[in-house]
């Protein structure tokens, strides 16, 4: 198991590939009060812990490193790719997720081609549930 400090630093290093702000690549080790994910390692396992106003939210668990880095780097993939999406808008007739969703496979893709795979189901998933809506007016 890796410390704190340890997994920051390979979340710095994966960040730099991405060119990420270093503001959405802090790993918090307890609950800052804006329902930002915060790590504890415990039993020899990482958690990501969301929690708001002292209530836990959503929990992941895991006993793999890559798995957690997946996680966090995902959520910092996804950040890029809202921030992206919305200075980039240029046709209001498309749902906005088609970029967002590309941008976030591509920054992804730079890290590592496996977590691209595991996006791309994860997107198909939700557009099962939820598929594109374009305006065409």
């Amino acid at each position: 198991m890796l410390t704190i400090n340890e997994i920051q630093e390979k979340v710095w290093s994966l960040g730099a590939k991405i060119n990420a702000p270093k503001s959405i690549l802090i790993v918090y080790s307890e609950p800052i009060g804006d329902g930002s994910g915060y790590i504890i390692i415990d039993n020899n396992q990482y958690h990501i812990i969301y929690s708001e106003r002292g209530y836990e939210i959503f929990r992941q668990t895991t006993e793999d490193l890559n798995e957690l880095l997946y996680w966090i780097m995902e959520s910092v993939a996804s950040q890029m790719a809202s921030e992206y999406e919305l200075k980039n808008r240029n046709d209001e007739s498309k749902d906005f997720r088609r970029a967002y969703f590309e941008k976030q496979l591509e920054i992804l893709g730079v890290l590592d081609k496996k977590w691209v795979l595991r996006a791309k189901k994860k997107i198909e998933e939700i557009l099962e549930r939820s598929p594109y809506i374009d305006n065409s007016d």
